[in-house]
């Protein structure tokens, strides 16, 4: 894959996850759809702290575990947002400014070996699977998810 189209894909896929946090009812987002599943602030932190480890390891170039959001520290709809807004701006930046040469690097990730590609593709394909939770989740309390 070369870079412009990661970067691409990447903007793309997080546009369509940032219209469906925006569809969350503010008083949902500790929405669970059984007790043993995230909520969707859960969800949505779970995707922004996996990916800010994805980041770390791919500028450190070397397994870099960081810390989970905690909940509580974005106990409203426009905190989560802001958070969304913040981290996706740095990593819009960093992809933006890969080469193609760079995606083909050796990079390890929590998966094990592969090249910053694969980091990245392991990325999106985890917020894609997340998106389709909250898909669910907003049809079970009655909104209507945005079209992509």
């Amino acid at each position: 894959m070369k870079a412009k189209e990661l970067h691409d894909w990447w903007q793309t896929v997080r546009a369509g996850t940032r219209r469906l946090v925006e569809a969350i009812p503010p008083d949902k987002l500790d929405f669970r759809a059984t007790c043993e599943v995230m909520s969707f602030a859960e969800l949505i932190l779970h995707v922004l702290s996996a990916e800010r480890t994805f980041v770390a390891t791919a500028k450190a170039g070397r397994l870099e575990r960081m810390p989970r959001y905690d909940r509580a520290a974005f106990p409203a709809l426009g905190d989560i947002l802001a958070l969304l807004d913040r981290q996706s701006a740095e990593t819009r930046a960093f992809l933006g400014s890969l080469t193609d040469e760079q995606l083909t690097a050796p990079t390890p990730s929590p998966h094990g070996q592969g090249t910053m590609s694969d980091l990245f593709v392991r990325s999106l394909l985890h917020e894609m699977l997340h998106r389709g939770n909250m898909v669910t989740y907003l049809r079970l309390v009655g909104v209507k998810p945005p079209q992509w």
